[in-house]
Parts: C-alpha cells; structure tokens; sequence
C-alpha cells in the first residue's frame, strides 16, 4: 500500500514538474508577441488589437500552470520571520495544520471557477475588448491549474504526515531531483 501511495504521490510531482517546465515558456512567447508589437507599432505604424490581451491571458495561464511546481520547489512567498528559525518537523507539523486553509482557498477557486467556466461556455462569453477573444479557455486554464495545485500540496501534506511520524516512503521524485 505505501509504494502505491508513494507511486501516486511521484506521478503527481511529475506532472507538476512538467506542467511547470512547459509553463515557462509562455513567457518567451509572450516576449516574442510584444516584440511584435513593437515593430509593427514603431516600425510599420500598425498597431495590433490583441497582443496586450493575449500577453495578459497568456501570463495567467503561466501563473496558474506553474503553482504545483513552484509550491513543489518550496519557492511560493511566505513569512520567514519565525518559519526560517523553527526544525524541519514543526515546520511540517504548521504546514499540515494550515493545509485546510490552503485546500479551503483553492476549493473556493476551482469551485467558482468551474460555475464561472460553465457560464462562459453556456453563453459563449468573449472579452469586450475590440479582439473580443472567448474567455472559456483560459478560465479551464485556471481551473486546471488551481487543481494540479491543490493536487501538489496534498501531496505534500501526505509526504509531511508520513514524515512527522517518522514513517518513510520510498525514495521520492523530489529528493532525487531537488535541483530540477
């Protein structure tokens, strides 16, 4: 039962590594879009309607998608005033007691997105700008990613529980490639 469990708890890191890989490279497109704003606003005198709103969707879609890996890497923005002092095993211990006002936060999320993703697609919702783009996609973006979060810390949380009881799982994803 535990390599199974340790089995699902690596396929969900995995995939959190590469969503989370594939997502930076949004950011090279969004360049690449702006870059092409530039020279067809400055050099051509042709301005684009829908490269701002483009660079905007796309910057949520890398925003969401690389959650789970960022919280896999332990990089999302916390308070380490009192955090950075405390053990390894309290710091388990606080993050498995705060661990439901995390999957309440994104529960809430995933749960209105999916209300607001339904509308969306119901009525076939675009954007008001003059590109006017449908917003469905890229609110399943957000719903999908809020998911693999919340997928990625109750791995964690599993991970940290075992921990705490000095019980060990098998050889995890995360601490052979920590530097990935």
């Amino acid at each position: 039962m535990i390599k199974f469990l340790s089995k699902i708890l690596d396929t969900i890191d995995s995939i959190s590594i590469i969503v989370g890989k594939l997502s930076k490279y949004f950011i090279l497109i969004i360049i690449g879009i702006m870059l092409f704003e530039i020279i067809s606003r400055y050099v051509f005198n042709n301005p684009t309607e829908w490269v701002v709103e483009m660079s905007s969707y796309l910057f949520g879609a890398y925003f969401f998608l690389s959650g789970g890996y960022i919280l896999l890497r332990e990089g999302h923005v916390r308070m380490d005033i009192l955090y950075v002092k405390w053990s390894e095993k309290l710091k388990k211990i606080v993050n498995i007691v705060t661990f439901p006002l995390f999957a309440l936060y994104i529960g809430m999320i995933i749960y209105g997105g999916i209300g607001n993703t339904k509308f969306s697609l119901m009525s076939n919702e675009h954007s008001n700008s003059l590109w006017g783009p449908p917003l469905a996609p890229i609110k399943i973006v957000m719903i999908f990613g809020s998911v693999l979060l919340l997928l990625q810390g109750t791995s964690i949380l599993i991970r940290d529980t075992f921990s705490v009881f000095n019980k060990e799982l098998p050889k995890t994803l995360k601490s052979k490639n920590k530097n990935s």
